[in-house]
């Protein structure tokens, strides 16, 4: 019940306060979530397994943001960039869709 109201008390505090993220942390922020969110589905897996340690977790959580961060710095540092690849229709169930012709694009 705890974390359903730390949740609910976040997602006011987003709305009411509507942080601003600077343009220098931009980059960041993607691979930090997904990191953050592999951490709580492996406390959520050991939950149902029975073996959740909360200092687990916190270190997990921490060290996954943390290492994500770096590697993306690191990246941004030696000047690795990989391109937007829009993909079209491919790999879609539609068949409206794949009766026109799909093939790959990148931008840079």
């Amino acid at each position: 019940m705890i974390p359903a109201i730390g949740l609910l008390v976040g997602i006011v505090f987003g709305l009411i306060l509507q942080p601003i993220v600077p343009i220098w942390l931009q980059p960041y922020l993607p691979i930090a979530v997904v990191a953050a969110l592999d951490a709580v589905f492996g406390a959520f897996r050991s939950v149902l397994d029975g073996l959740f340690n909360d200092r687990i977790f916190v270190i997990s959580f921490l060290s996954n943001v943390l290492i994500a961060a770096l590697i993306v710095f690191l990246g941004d540092q030696l000047g690795v960039r990989i391109p937007n690849v829009d993909w079209g229709c491919r790999g879609s169930n539609n068949a409206n869709l794949r009766k026109r012709s799909c093939s790959a694009t990148t931008s840079a």
